[in-house]
This record gives C-alpha cells, structure tokens and sequence, in this order.
C-alpha cells in the first residue's frame, strides 16, 4: 500500500458544506444529518442501503435475528428499540407469527420495506423515555445505538427497557466497541479520529466490552455475554463482505464529523478512507461487536 501512519496528519483550515436554517435537518459534506438528535450517522437513503447491507450481514454473522433464549409460544409482544428500517421488525413478524412487534424511532421505517398487521410503529426519541406501560414486552431489543445515546444517558435508558419489560422477559443488545484485530496504518488513523470525533460528542466506546454490567446492574438475571469478531471484507465470505461494506460505509458517512469537529481536511479523509478495503482484504481485519441478553426477574 506504501502508506505510512505519520502521513496522516490534519491541518488546520477546513471546509464543510452546511445548510443554515432553523430546520432539523443539517446537510455535511453532502449527507443529510438531523441536528436535533445526537445521532452521529446521516439519515438519507444512502443510510437506509448501508443498514440493509448491515442486518444481512448480521443475520449470517449470528445465524438468525436474535440470541436470547425466546419461547415463541410465550413471546406475544416484541419491541425493536431504535428500529431503523424496520427491517428486524418485518422478519421477526415472520418468525412469531402470534406477536405483535412494535418499533419506536426518531425517523419513519424505510418505504420499500412490506409490514404485516402485526407492526406497529413510534416516531418518539428515546432519549426521552419509552412510550410504553412498564411490564408491556416479553422480548425488548436493541441494536448498534452507540453511536446514537450518550454515554451519560445510558443508565436511564436501562432503566427504561428494564420498565418496560415485563418479569420473565428478555432484553439483548448488540453494540461495538473500538476494538479492530489485524488493523493497518489506514484503520489505526481512522481508528484514532473515530475515538477523538466520539469523545466531542459525548459518546465513550471503550466501556462498550463491559455492556453485560449494564444489564447486572439493573437488576437482570441469566445474563449472558459474547465477543463477536466481525470480518471486514470478501477474504470472509458473504458475511464479511456485507459487513465490510457496512463499516466502510460508516466510516464515509461521518466525513462531515471529521472535517467539520476535528480540523482533517477533506482530501486527507477521502485518501484515508479509500485505502481500507485492500488493507481489510491485506490484513484479514476483524472488528469486535459485543451481544449480550438478561431476564427481568
């Protein structure tokens, strides 16, 4: 690759394309991005492809939708925290067909999406509390909100999946840390900027790992944990090629966080970029997610 680390510098002059204007909606380096949430990712129709690259990529990775031990017969109320797409919901309306399954999420679920009856949806922020009765679901789920729900605040959203979850009921989280196995020169820097650009917003990956404490610390039982390595890239199969393609579409999306946050320039960023995929392929990279559930007693 002939790429060295100490090439990958920033200046101070930067630029980023900005729409000035009361409303929510901000647009960066050609992103659409809502200013009035702290969601670091753009949410466009770009967005909307790179997270159906990232739930196919998930289900062959974990083998299926899900990892707590659910008894269909007993699972009648299922809810998708942070729900996307909506795609998680659509399968699993297939998988319990005798469920309801509700999502609740600061955007519409994507159009080209087919919901059954069963779905029902929640345009709320969560970060305002869940919209629901306590003891309401038998399964609460949620996926990849690091990037969404600052540190501070995820004490409070424990407290509000364990509320609304009823005794007996199960609640998962998938979530990544900033951990990469077998990383080159070019997703070390990005590595780096990443962790910089998340501790300005107020989010801190590393106590990610640790998750599982959450969930003990509010009062789950049978709590399980498991490291996940994510392949990045063919070298891997179908699973890391759609997951390789996910990450590298993150790591694209947050240009606007890079240059407009931390001074890179542009150019620098897309140079950078552009070298990962040869070097995840070069390397075999991996990247650590993290998967645990626990039981309301």
């Amino acid at each position: 690759m002939g790429i060295l680390l100490h090439r990958f510098h920033r200046k101070s002059k930067t630029r980023f394309t900005q729409v000035v204007s009361r409303s929510p909606i901000i647009t960066i380096e050609g992103r659409v991005h809502r200013r009035d949430v702290p969601y670091l990712l753009p949410k466009d129709i770009q967005e909307t492809h790179r997270l159906d690259f990232q739930h196919f990529g998930l289900k062959l990775l974990l083998c299926g939708n899900y990892k707590a031990p659910l008894e269909p017969a007993k699972t009648h109320y299922i809810l998708d925290v942070g729900s996307g797409t909506g795609r998680w919901m659509a399968e699993m309306a297939q998988e319990f067909p005798q469920a309801q399954i509700y999502g609740i999420d600061t955007d519409a679920p994507a159009s080209h999406i087919q919901f059954s009856s069963q779905c029902h949806f929640n345009n709320n922020d969560i970060l305002k509390g869940l919209p629901y009765h306590e003891n309401t679901f038998h399964f609460v789920h949620q996926r990849l909100l690091v990037g969404g729900i600052p540190t501070s605040q995820w004490p409070f959203i424990l407290h509000e999946l364990v509320r609304v979850t009823r005794p007996g009921g199960w609640i998962e989280l998938l979530e990544t840390g900033n951990i990469y196995h077998h990383a080159g020169p070019a997703t070390a820097q990005l590595r780096a900027w990443w962790d910089e650009g998340m501790t300005i917003h107020g989010f801190d990956l590393s106590s990610v790992p640790t998750i599982n404490r959450l969930l003990t610390n509010h009062g789950l039982i049978n709590v399980h944990m498991e490291k996940i390595q994510v392949p990045l890239g063919a070298w891997a199969g179908r699973a890391g090629e759609l997951l390789g393609i996910d990450i590298f579409a993150v790591f694209k999306s947050l240009k606007g966080v890079y240059v407009n946050k931390l001074g890179i320039q542009p150019e620098l960023f897309d140079e950078v970029v552009a070298h990962l995929p040869k070097e995840w392929e070069c390397h075999h990279t991996t990247y650590e997610f993290y998967s645990t559930f626990g039981q309301k007693p």
